[in-house]
């Protein structure tokens, strides 16, 4: 038997997600305005990102950032691998721990 989605819970779900994708949209939308307001769109421009790329601490620290997350993504990507294919081989009670614990 499925469960049907309420009403109730929708709504929850579109607010949730408005809560957490609104602010990014914001900030993507604001981060080509011309002025420095946050609150008043004054026109488009891309003054800020020229800025930005021409600003050789700031392009060090987009490098580090990059070189990071390349980092990070490679060792999620083998640890998760290897936990993959260990916990496949294993019992029930071992799959349903890690699961649990992973649902946390």
């Amino acid at each position: 038997m499925k469960k049907k989605n309420s009403v109730a819970s929708k709504i929850i779900l579109i607010l949730t997600m408005l809560f957490f994708y609104l602010p990014i949209l914001y900030i993507i939308v604001f981060s080509f305005n011309d002025s420095r307001s946050l609150t008043k769109f004054s026109g488009f421009s891309l003054r800020w990102y020229e800025k930005m790329f021409a600003d050789s601490t700031m392009m060090e620290a987009v490098l580090y950032t990059v070189i990071i997350a390349l980092i990070a993504t490679v060792v999620s990507t083998v640890v998760g691998t290897i936990t993959a294919i260990g916990l496949s081989k294993s019992r029930k009670v071992v799959q349903k721990m890690v699961e649990r614990i992973n649902d946390l």
